[in-house]
């Protein structure tokens, strides 16, 4: 895997048009691999992305490092390390993952993830919503 693939998150230069917006109020995660696809066609679309009131948990987190991203303060989300469904990942292969999804998150829930919000594999470290904002995600009632 190559992290220089990734798309460039904060270079949005365009704001969505109104009927371009994805709300989300309960979203449980799942594939990293098509989370990140479905980020890249929001990218492509410049598609605003509402986080409001519900739960995001597991690869849902992804979403909140978009720049035309924001979430409510109501919100909560579930964040954990990388896993498998086939079993647990090498030392090597968690790490790379974990960068790799890390990279999704704004800079401050990025070093929070990489310290200690990936630590635990098969619970979830719950935040919420007013604690991202806190850390600088875009307020959507603001």
């Amino acid at each position: 895997m190559s992290f220089s693939t990734a798309p460039v998150l904060a270079d949005l230069s365009t704001a969505p048009s109104e009927e371009n917006i994805l709300i989300i109020r309960t979203d449980l995660g799942g594939s990293v691999r098509q989370r990140y696809e479905e980020i890249s066609t929001l990218i492509a679309n410049d598609t605003k992305v509402e986080i409001r009131d519900g739960f995001c948990f597991s690869s849902c987190t992804m979403y909140i490092g978009l720049k035309n991203a924001c979430v409510t303060s109501k919100a909560r989300f579930g964040f954990h390390g990388p896993r498998s469904f086939l079993g647990p990942l090498s030392e090597d292969r968690f790490e790379e993952w974990s960068l790799f999804i890390a990279q999704f998150y704004p800079p401050t829930v990025r070093d929070w993830y990489l310290e200690i919000g990936r630590t635990t594999i098969y619970g979830y470290y719950k935040v919420s919503g007013a604690d991202l904002i806190r850390l600088g995600v875009k307020d959507c009632d603001a």
